[in-house]
């Protein structure tokens, strides 16, 4: 990863116990620091 502020994901399926692997969701030039982000119900 560059310097620049990344998105960064890692989903949980054992309560918190453990994580999966990082994705990174921005994965684009220049700093993301200011995301936005909505859920609905369950997903």
């Amino acid at each position: 990863m560059s310097g620049d502020n990344e998105i960064l994901y890692r989903k949980s399926t054992a309560g918190g116990t453990n994580f999966g692997n990082m994705v990174n969701l921005s994965n684009k030039q220049g700093n993301q620091g200011f995301p936005d982000i909505a859920a609905s119900a369950n997903t």
